[in-house]
C-alpha cells in the first residue's frame, strides 16, 4: 500500500460520498492492513497515558507497599510473622487499607474491615466484592520465606516483561476488538444495503466498514490525547461507526455523478 493511498482515507472518510462510492464499487481486498495502521497510530496517545500509569505504579506505588510487608515464614502450610501482628499495609497514594497480616489469631475474617486481603496462620482471604470473599488454604505452599527482597524481585521481573510486551499487547487487543466490532457492523451494512438497493455484498460491506470506522477511531485517539475520559466513549464510537456505514451505503445507493476521488493514486 502506498503511503499516499493509506493516508488519504484518513480525511476522505469523514465527508466524501465519492470516496465511499469508489470503495464500494472499485476497490478490492479487505484493507485490514489499513485498519491496523489507523488503530496503531490512534492508540499511541492511550498507550502513552497507560504506560505512564503503569510506570508510576511499579516504580513508586508498589515499592511503597512492599516496604510495609513484614517477612513471612511458611512451614508446612503454616505462616508465622515476628511479631505475629496484626500488621496493616496501606496504599501510599491514598492511605487506603490493602492488606492485613495477622498470625496471632486476632483477625480471622475481612468482615468490618476495608482491606482487600487478609493473611492468617493457615489461610489467605481475598475480597472480590462486598459479597464475594475467596479463601485459599496454604497447606499446598512450599516452605520458605516471603520478604521484601523476594517481593521486589518479583516486581522487577514483571516490570521488565511489561516494558517488552506492553505495546504489542495493547495494539493487538485494540485491533482485535475493533475487528470484531466491524465484522458485526458489516453485517448491518449489508442488510441495510439490500434495503436501499445498493449493490453491496458482505465483502463490500466489510470494506466500507473498515473505512467508515476511521472517524470513530480518530476521535477515540483524540479523546485519549486530550485526556477526555467518558464511560459513554465506547457507545459513542459504536454509534459513530453505524452513522458512517449508513452514509457509506447510501452513497453507493445513488448513481455515480461528478468528479470521483481516487484513493489508489
Amino acid at each position: 500500500m502506498k503511503w499516499r493511498a493509506a493516508l488519504r482515507p484518513l480525511y476522505l472518510s469523514f465527508f466524501s460520498a465519492p470516496f465511499y462510492r469508489e470503495v464500494g464499487k472499485e476497490l478490492t481486498g479487505s484493507w485490514f492492513g489499513y485498519l491496523f495502521f489507523v488503530v496503531t497510530v490512534c492508540a499511541i496517545p492511550g498507550m502513552v497515558g497507560g504506560y505512564s500509569v503503569i510506570s508510576d505504579y511499579f516504580g513508586k506505588e508498589l515499592p511503597g507497599i512492599i516496604r510495609q510487608i513484614p517477612s513471612v515464614r511458611i512451614d508446612n502450610g503454616v505462616a508465622s510473622i515476628d511479631p505475629p501482628g496484626p500488621h496493616f499495609v496501606v496504599n501510599p497514594s491514598d492511605n487506603s487499607l490493602l492488606l492485613i497480616l495477622d498470625t496471632s489469631g486476632q483477625t480471622t475474617s475481612l468482615d468490618n474491615t476495608r482491606a482487600s486481603m487478609l493473611l492468617t496462620r493457615d489461610r489467605m482471604l481475598m475480597r472480590r466484592d462486598a459479597r464475594d470473599t475467596r479463601v485459599f488454604n496454604m497447606n499446598g505452599l512450599d516452605n520458605g520465606v516471603i520478604d521484601e527482597v523476594m517481593l521486589d524481585g518479583w516486581r522487577t521481573t514483571v516490570w521488565n516483561w511489561m516494558t517488552v510486551i506492553y505495546i504489542p499487547v495493547v495494539v493487538l487487543i485494540s485491533y482485535g476488538l475493533r475487528v470484531l466490532q466491524l465484522l458485526l457492523v458489516a453485517l448491518v451494512g449489508m442488510l441495510y444495503a439490500r434495503r436501499v438497493n445498493a449493490p453491496i455484498d458482505y465483502a463490500g460491506a466489510l470494506r466500507l466498514t473498515v473505512f467508515a470506522a476511521t472517524p470513530a477511531i480518530v476521535v477515540s485517539g483524540l479523546r485519549d490525547a486530550f485526556g477526555v475520559s467518558s464511560n459513554l466513549g465506547t457507545v459513542f464510537d459504536f454509534i459513530l461507526v453505524l452513522g458512517y456505514i449508513h452514509f457509506a451505503v447510501r452513497a453507493n445507493a445513488r448513481p455515480r455523478s461528478g468528479h470521483e476521488i481516487s484513493i489508489s493514486a
